[in-house]
């Protein structure tokens, strides 16, 4: 604190995890530190559990000799030139949801014209836009940019499953969901251990086969509404996974009915079959990590995430 400010400074943070505990602080203010606590610590045990059976597909399941490549950037119209991920010397948000989906990101520090990008991008599995300008983009550069194996395959997503405004916005609150998002569509998730629909990512190719996403809007009326994660429930697919336990529950209403506790776990029956398949074939009883509920409203969440974007002074 700084007299009556508090200094908000997400953007010094590294990992995901460690932007979204900012979390905890605007839970503070509106005295719901239990609820804040659990809302984050449900969302690390997704994302640790998506981490775990990413690596476990791979090696174990899938068998495979090499992670996927995955391309992330697009055109920008701003600098006119092809833009990718930097993930030296700074370690972006996106570079540890390659990491945690056990994939390799492609990156350059560089920005690049058409010739170079096509160059830099023809070893990469998945293509991940993320400019807001495909559709256009395409147009333009499609029959140069049908050479990319991403592309042929049709294995191309942009940012707009939610639409504009959430990318920069509430996907800083839902990182969980941005990971199980990226996991999908590198192959290294299944609907037995995760039943996932995607938010964020939305396939472009064909033209047309996804439209771009809407939060819609909330009525006043639904201010107290309590928040509804977007994440899907995870279950280990390592049934010697180590889990770990979640810490004790300090909020003031996790006695009541009305708090669920997001951390129950069942324990597993059988292990999965381990075979070089493209999904697993058995569906044991696996060990889940449960879905999140709490007492904030669904507007003071979707404001919390706005918040974290930038550097803010609050006045107490």
């Amino acid at each position: 604190t700084n007299g009556n400010n508090i200094i908000v400074s997400e953007s010094s943070e590294g990992p995901n995890r460690a932007i979204y505990e900012w979390h905890k602080v605007y839970a503070s203010l509106y005295n719901l530190e239990g609820e804040g606590n659990d809302q984050f610590e449900a969302s690390t045990s997704r994302f640790a559990c998506g981490e775990d059976n990413a690596e476990y597909l791979s090696t174990t399941v899938l068998n495979e000799q090499e992670k996927p490549v995955v391309l992330w950037g697009g055109y920008s119209g701003w600098y006119k030139a092809w833009v990718v991920a930097t993930c030296d010397p700074r370690y972006n948000y996106y570079c540890e949801y390659a990491d945690t989906c056990f994939s390799t990101l492609l990156h350059s520090s560089e920005r690049m014209n058409l010739t170079e990008f096509l160059e830099f991008g023809k070893e990469a599995d998945v293509w991940i836009y993320t400019e807001f300008n495909w559709d256009d983009v395409y147009a333009e550069f499609g029959s140069e940019l049908d050479n990319l194996p991403s592309v042929k395959s049709e294995k191309v997503y942009d940012v707009l499953g939610s639409g504009t405004g959430p990318w920069f916005e509430q996907r800083i609150a839902e990182y969980d969901v941005v990971v199980q998002d990226f996991c999908q569509v590198v192959g290294h998730t299944t609907e037995e251990s995760q039943e996932h629909e995607r938010v964020y990512f939305r396939q472009v190719l064909p033209t047309g086969v996804e439209e771009i996403g809407s939060l819609g809007s909330c009525d006043i009326s639904e201010i107290d509404l309590k928040f509804e994660a977007r994440a899907s429930n995870c279950a280990y697919i390592n049934t010697n996974a180590e889990v770990e336990e979640p810490p004790v529950r300090l909020g003031p209403n996790d006695s009541t009915s009305n708090c669920v506790n997001p951390f129950v776990t069942v324990a597993p029956v059988t292990a999965p079959v381990a075979a070089p398949v493209a999904t697993p074939v058995a569906t044991p009883d696996l060990k889940s990590v449960g879905d999140t509920s709490s007492a904030l409203s669904t507007t003071g969440v979707a404001s919390l995430a706005l918040y974290l974007g930038s550097l803010l002074i609050f006045h107490l």
